[in-house]
């Protein structure tokens, strides 16, 4: 599946085999090709690959956008929560509270 939004692209699936890894990797190549025939590429920099799993052996495959290997993430902040590769609540509970515990402390007024 792929979401868009403004400045934004999201591509995802249930990777459950290699054939799921390799319809993604079709997926991307195709977003990516489409991308440059539209003068709107990607910037592969900015681009990660986030497994999201409570496995202990995840499948994992190097996925690519123009020859660059997609850097793996283990978290990233989605819609202002942070979303971990086990989906863990413990960084963005975490965040949330530096946050207010900031606005608490008068040294940082």
């Amino acid at each position: 599946m792929v979401a868009l939004s403004a400045d934004h692209t999201k591509v995802y699936c249930s990777n459950k085999s290699m054939g799921h890894c390799i319809s993604l990797k079709t997926t991307l190549t195709n977003l990516n090709e489409r991308s440059q025939r539209n003068n709107i590429p990607f910037n592969a920099s900015k681009c990660k690959a986030l497994t999201v799993t409570h496995k202990r052996n995840p499948l994992t495959y190097n996925y690519h956008l123009n020859r660059v290997q997609l850097e793996r993430a283990t978290n990233e902040k989605d819609v202002r929560v942070n979303v971990t590769c086990t989906l863990s609540w413990d960084q963005h509970v975490h965040t949330i509270i530096s946050k207010g515990s900031d606005k608490m402390d008068p040294t940082n007024q």
